[in-house]
This record gives structure tokens, sequence and C-alpha cells, in this order.
């Protein structure tokens, strides 16, 4: 599986682009898409902030902040 975003030093993976410079992803993650999930859903229960389209980032929307650095493809 390759990164999918570009300015996250090219280390965010996946679904919820979990970045292995921050967690430490279980190799399942790379090969399985419903592993992806349930271990997203775990993160997000264990507080782990996720940027969706309508979070804030000062005073912005989520998607409004972060529209140039992603590749949409």
């Amino acid at each position: 599986m390759k990164p999918t975003n570009k300015w996250d030093s090219w280390k965010a993976y996946g679904l919820c682009q979990m970045n292995s410079n921050y967690h430490n992803i279980p190799k399942q993650y790379y090969d399985d898409w419903k592993f992806q999930v349930e271990y997203c859903y775990e993160k997000y229960k264990g507080w782990t902030k996720f940027y969706g389209p309508q979070r804030n980032i000062k005073w912005m929307r989520c998607s409004d902040y972060v529209k140039d650095r992603f590749l949409i493809e």
C-alpha cells in the first residue's frame, strides 16, 4: 500500500490516513481494508483526532483548511 497524503511526510496510509511516524501500525493494516476500518474505529474510540470535513481548525472548516494538501484520485 502506498502512502496517500502528500504533505504528511509521505507516511500516512489507508482509509483513515494513519501516520506511521506517530502510530505503531500493525502489518495487517496495510493488507486488509476491513482490519483498517476496525483499527481506525479503535483509535477513534481512544480519542485519536481525525480531521473530518466538519472539524474546525483555526476557525475554518477542516475541508477548507487542508484542501490543497491531499491528492484526490
